[in-house]
């Protein structure tokens, strides 16, 4: 409707909103089948302690020794807090309308 509403302002063909979706669906396919051809040119040792825990805790280590990203990760933090209590006060006026 809103389509129909643009063209007659305009006075401009509009297209289908089919086109994008197909355009959209090649351009995925088209990405996901270029990723075959990427290399992995990485060293494939494997060192003793490399474990996912280990990994887990040497991603926190170089998080906590790196200024900008401990910055940048408290950040976000901080800002996931107060989206989960907006979200969730949200949900409850909802709840509490539709099903009281």
């Amino acid at each position: 409707m809103l389509a129909l509403r643009i063209s007659i302002m305009t006075k401009t063909e509009t297209y289908p909103l089919s086109n994008l979706r197909y355009s959209r669906t090649i351009l995925m396919v088209f990405s996901t089948l270029s990723l075959f051809f990427v290399k992995d040119l990485s060293q494939n040792t494997k060192e003793t302690g490399t474990g996912k825990w280990r990994q887990l805790a040497d991603g926190w280590i170089y998080l906590w020794k790196d200024s900008d990203l401990r910055i940048i990760s408290m950040m976000k933090f901080v800002s996931n807090i107060g989206e989960a209590v907006w979200t969730g006060c949200i949900l409850f006026g909802i709840c509490e309308r539709n099903f009281a």
